[in-house]
């Protein structure tokens, strides 16, 4: 028996994790990955926490003199991320 709808591994797996709650996640680990890469050391150690949701990344600080850097510079951060990415997936940087 011959079969007739037969698909890559490669395209059966985009179209798995292109399902949102798959994106999400993966979205959310390259961008911590890619604030990582791009913020200095300072800003890295106070760092506490990073979320993504639908296209805002969402910064939790330990002190609020590092959370006012993240604000002044969020373009630019957001920029970085983007283009590290290859895609306009951050929309938004709120800083807590």
């Amino acid at each position: 028996m011959k079969r007739t709808n037969t698909e890559s591994a490669g395209n059966v797996l985009k179209s798995i994790l292109s399902n949102a709650a798959y994106a999400g996640m993966l979205h959310e680990q390259s961008i911590v990955e890619a604030w990582q890469k791009h913020a200095d050391a300072a800003t890295k150690s106070l760092t506490k926490d990073i979320r993504f949701y639908n296209g805002t990344m969402f910064i939790t600080m330990k002190s609020s003199v590092a959370a006012d850097y993240v604000r002044l510079n969020k373009t630019k951060f957001m920029e970085e991320i983007n283009k590290e990415l290859g895609d306009q997936i951050v929309k938004e940087i709120k800083v807590k």
